[in-house]
């Protein structure tokens, strides 16, 4: 996506080098690609909010199991 923003703000400067209207579509176009380009970025930092959380809740696992295990175990009747 940045690739095309980057492309399409280069056409925005030939416009505007130009004294040129910048065509109302090629702002709309480069607007959408911006919203795009921010909603992934929440989503990824969702997800490594996420991944965060799934480590933290395996390392406390991981000491709980290697807690029980050290325990000498308890034989049942």
């Amino acid at each position: 996506h940045q690739k095309s923003i980057d492309t399409k703000q280069a056409m925005v400067a030939s416009f505007q080098k130009r004294k040129k209207e910048i065509p109302s579509e090629l702002k709309a176009d480069i607007a959408d690609e911006q919203a795009q380009i921010e909603s992934l970025d929440e989503k990824i930092a969702a997800r490594n909010t996420a991944i965060g959380a799934t480590r933290k809740r395996f390392e406390e696992d991981k000491k709980r199991y290697l807690l029980l295990k050290s325990q000498p175990s308890k034989e049942t009747p």
